[in-house]
């Protein structure tokens, strides 16, 4: 996942609570920083004030199906003040040596 790609789901997260309550996520300071690990990382956002009981449920399983069709996990989803926070792990970075076809050119021995 490019570092685009992580910019638009962080949007789309922040779009999905500012729908589900009412307008209280700074779309203007979205952070995608990164961890130790290159293959988790936190989506930051300012919240004016916590999201409603009743809308976090819902919302928590928006934010885990927008992750998971973008080939991500969401981890830890935060929606109280003063900051949004979810931590999104990603499959891989690269394809492994060993799931990479061979060509149809090459010769085996059987």
């Amino acid at each position: 996942m490019t570092g685009t790609e992580l910019t638009s789901l962080a949007e789309d997260i922040v779009k999905y609570v500012n729908l589900a309550a009412f307008d209280i996520c700074d779309t203007a300071h979205i952070k995608v920083s990164d961890t130790a690990s290159p293959l988790v990382k936190r989506v930051t956002a300012p919240l004016t004030k916590d999201v409603p009981k009743i809308a976090q449920p819902p919302l928590r399983h928006m934010i885990k199906k927008s992750c998971k069709s973008r080939d991500a996990f969401a981890g830890a989803i935060k929606l109280n003040a003063p900051n949004l926070d979810v931590v999104i792990y990603l499959k891989r970075r690269i394809t492994p040596a060993w799931q990479r076809e061979t060509p149809v050119d090459s010769q085996t021995n059987d």
